[in-house]
């Protein structure tokens, strides 16, 4: 009996020491099961902080770097001695708490710019360790992008977009993932300083003396602006009221003009850029008789832009014409004819008086001009000294005293 319980005491006994030695070997695999190696990249950053907030999070500032962790829940780290396996790429979790923002710093909103050189599209993104690369996006087409490793603070893109309006924003994309994530979008727009101008105007559909205009033309002759009127040469007569009307062509936002000026001559006449009605601007200004030039200028904090010039006359109006007589002028002429008209070949005495007060000291060349009912009894010369004014009152008294005599022998 004694010698079986020794048998079944060894074996209890090895059992025992058989299982210790199992536990004691994967006691470690156990322990070991949330303990990681990673291999971080430039600028990925594991947050310890949210294991235990008064530890500091790991930036790698390295091409590489690598980092024991223990994960104690699903993304939350704690900083761990116990690694001892090679390093496993490590990937940053994204969220919709720490997605990165894209920050854009120049070219500025309705930006005005030349195509002299070459842009710089600035940039910065905040979680730069997540995203992968950033694209520049011009009008949705990518047109240039970050080199690998992204790395943070600020980036430049480079490029040159054509002459016109454009938009633009950036584009990143985040590691080990699909997602992306877009900036803002900005306008601006590339004008070419050096453009020709084409100084051929167009004429002006005008009628012989010159008082209408016909329909208004336009040229489009500059990249930026199309004067519609008034036409090139135009003329007109008189003092009177212009209407001057442009647009501003696809080639120039309104949004990225800080003003625009009417200059006509040496005058210059401010617009306001809220009354534009689809980029179009119409404003009427009284003009005396001269000549005038006109033009369009519009500006911002960058550039400045000008139309073509136009020309364009008003004529002082023809003076009123008058008679052609003699001697006293042509409304001297005038007056005589009217004068002498009241005279006909019935006159009596008192018409004489109405001629003689008519005529005010004109000079009468004609002797048709004088009384018809005399010129017949006496001649010339009586006609002629009727033209004085007392010999009237003097022809008067003596036909009174005829008649008189006459009575005075009849009644005896």
């Amino acid at each position: 009996m004694s010698k079986e319980i020794v048998t079944k005491n060894k074996e209890l006994i090895f059992s025992i020491l058989l299982f210790g030695i199992i536990v004691l070997i994967l006691s470690p695999l156990v322990s070991a099961t949330g303990i990681t190696l990673f291999c971080l990249t430039y600028g990925q950053t594991i947050y310890f902080s949210q294991c235990n907030p008064t530890m500091n999070d790991f930036t790698c500032t390295g091409t590489t770097c690598q980092v024991c962790v223990n994960e104690v829940s699903s993304g939350v780290f704690c900083t761990s001695n116990s690694c001892n396996q090679a390093c496993v790429p490590y990937e940053e979790p994204v969220t919709q708490d720490n997605m990165p923002e894209i920050t854009l710093s120049s070219p500025s909103e309705n930006a005005l710019l030349t195509n002299l050189t070459e842009i710089s599209f600035k940039f910065s993104a905040s979680w730069s360790s997540k995203i992968s690369s950033c694209d520049l996006m011009i009008d949705n087409s990518n047109v240039s992008s970050t080199p690998s490793p992204f790395y943070s603070g600020p980036h430049t893109l480079f490029y040159s977009p054509g002459v016109g309006a454009h938009n633009w924003k950036i584009r990143c994309s985040i590691k080990s993932s699909t997602q992306v994530v877009y900036s803002s979008q900005r306008a601006l727009t590339i004008f070419d300083p050096n453009a020709p101008e084409d100084d051929a105007g167009n004429e002006s559909n005008e009628t012989g003396n010159g008082n209408e205009t016909g329909e208004e033309e336009s040229e489009v002759s500059n990249p930026y602006f199309v004067l519609t009127s008034p036409a090139n040469n135009f003329q007109s007569t008189g003092a009177q009221n212009i209407e001057f009307s442009f647009y501003l062509t696809e080639n120039l936002s309104l949004q990225s003009l800080d003003e625009c000026n009417l200059a006509v001559s040496s005058a210059i006449y401010p617009l306001n850029l809220t009354e534009a009605v689809d980029s179009s601007f119409a404003l009427s200004i009284p003009v005396s008789p001269g000549s005038y030039n006109w033009f369009v200028q519009c500006a911002n904090s960058t550039a400045n832009l000008s139309s073509d010039t136009r020309i364009f006359v008003i004529n002082s109006p023809s003076p009123a014409g008058g008679g052609s007589g003699g001697g006293g002028g042509g409304g001297s002429g005038s007056k005589a004819v009217n004068s002498s008209s009241k005279l006909t070949t019935n006159s009596t005495i008192s018409g004489i008086f109405e001629a003689s007060n008519t005529e005010e000291n004109e000079t009468v060349e004609s002797t048709e001009n004088s009384p018809r009912g005399f010129a017949g009894i006496t001649g010339a010369a009586i006609g002629d000294a009727l033209k004085k004014p007392i010999v009237p009152i003097v022809i008067v008294i003596v036909v009174l005293v005829i008649v008189g005599v006459l009575v005075y022998l009849k009644r005896r």
